[in-house]
């Protein structure tokens, strides 16, 4: 179990730096954006997604493990949820979908070619992106 869960933080810290990495590459991307660039905006568009929903796996994976502790520990679900580090992940979780709802509105915008409209939702996204990083980083010190 303890491998299990060592192994699907790794790859949440991984797909995180990927969505992170990836918005902010798409940023400069944007910023030079015209027809010749068109394939590589989708295809970065497509892999920030392929990782935002490894984050949402792995992350749901990680809390039910959470949770999982917290019974074997005689602790009840009311409790599970009156606890701060349970707000800072339900926080999280909003702001992943946040992210994954901004990225997909962006790929529908690139698609239209409308580049500025895209621009700002991947803004966006990378703003969300990097909130739920601080709040991961304030997990693993908690």
């Amino acid at each position: 179990m303890s491998l299990i869960k060592n192994l699907l933080i790794w790859v949440h810290l991984l797909a995180m730096a990927g969505v992170f990495g990836g918005f902010l590459y798409g940023r400069l991307v944007f910023a030079s954006a015209d027809q010749s660039y068109q394939g590589v905006i989708h295809a970065l568009l497509k892999i920030t997604q392929f990782f935002i929903g490894l984050i949402l796996i792995s992350g749901f994976a990680l809390f039910y493990f959470q949770v999982q502790n917290s019974f074997q520990a005689g602790i009840s679900l009311g409790e599970i949820f009156k606890d701060g580090v349970t707000h800072v992940i339900l926080t999280k979780l909003v702001l992943l979908i946040a992210v994954g709802a901004f990225s997909g509105i962006g790929s529908k915008k690139a698609r239209e070619e409308n580049y500025p409209a895209a621009e700002k939702m991947w803004l966006l996204a990378l703003v969300s992106t990097s909130i739920a990083v601080f709040l991961g980083v304030m997990l693993r010190s908690i």
